[in-house]
């Protein structure tokens, strides 16, 4: 007799067809073929995503090079118009001292 609590119950077991060895070894084979089929696969995956991030950082080193240059010319462009205003400033202080050396 089999006591049965309110929150049990009895496992029953599935019939299992005996397995011969020979079987057995097909399907871990398989079973192998398959996760190393698998992981090729990821390993792919991931070259192509290396590949990937290397173009990009190739670009992304390429674009830093040219905003570089870019701001090179502009800060040679901002001390010529630094050195022109100067040159304007000193100008007008000329002319300033003049006209009130000359009232």
């Amino acid at each position: 007799m089999t006591v049965q609590h309110p929150h049990s119950a009895e496992i029953i077991a599935f019939p299992v067809p005996p397995v011969s060895p020979e079987e057995r070894l097909a399907r871990a084979l398989a079973k192998l073929d398959a996760a190393l089929a698998e992981q090729r696969a990821a390993v792919g995956s991931w070259r192509d995503s290396m590949n990937m991030l290397g173009e990009t950082m190739s670009q992304l080193g390429q674009s830093v090079q040219t905003l570089h240059v870019s701001l090179e010319d502009l800060a040679a462009q901002n001390a010529a118009v630094r050195d022109e205003a100067l040159r304007l400033e000193a100008w007008a202080d000329e002319v300033l001292r003049q006209e009130g050396g000359a009232a």
